[in-house]
């Protein structure tokens, strides 16, 4: 019936612990190795990414001062837009203020010499008025 044949036992176990060897070598110590890579290469990836979150937050904190920069620096250049605004406004109003100033010294002497003309004219006439006067009194 069943006979046990050593040579076959030993060859089939020869086989066996080749198999193992070259299967160990080609293929579960690659595969080991690959694993262990992936791993390392996970763990480095996950340091470097908490590294650059923590980068992060200088990067936004720099970010943020150059923002707050940028505004106080916009805001002093609408202050000196601002004031030199005012000062041409101020220059231009005392031009116009001048102007005004010499046209009206102008009319009140225009306003002065009428008035010297018109109590000229008067006094000239006063003689005739005062005649006139003594005609309708006297009719009267």
């Amino acid at each position: 019936m069943l006979e046990i044949s050593p040579l076959i036992m030993v060859v089939t176990f020869v086989i066996f612990l080749a198999m193992l060897y070259l299967l160990n070598q080609r293929l579960y110590q690659p595969l080991l190795k690959f694993m262990d890579d992936r791993d390392a290469t996970l763990s480095r990836e996950r340091r470097e990414a908490e590294n650059l979150t923590g980068d992060t937050g200088e990067l936004e904190a720099q970010a943020q001062a150059a923002i707050d920069a940028a505004k106080s620096d916009a805001a002093k250049a609408r202050q000196e837009a601002l004031a030199a605004m005012h000062a041409e406004e101020e220059k231009a109003l005392s031009h116009r203020q001048g102007e005004l100033n010499e046209k009206y010294a102008a009319f009140l002497e225009t306003l002065r010499e009428e008035k010297e003309a018109l109590r000229g004219k008067l006094l000239s006439e006063l003689p005739l008025l005062k005649e006139a006067l003594k005609a309708k009194f006297s009719q009267a």
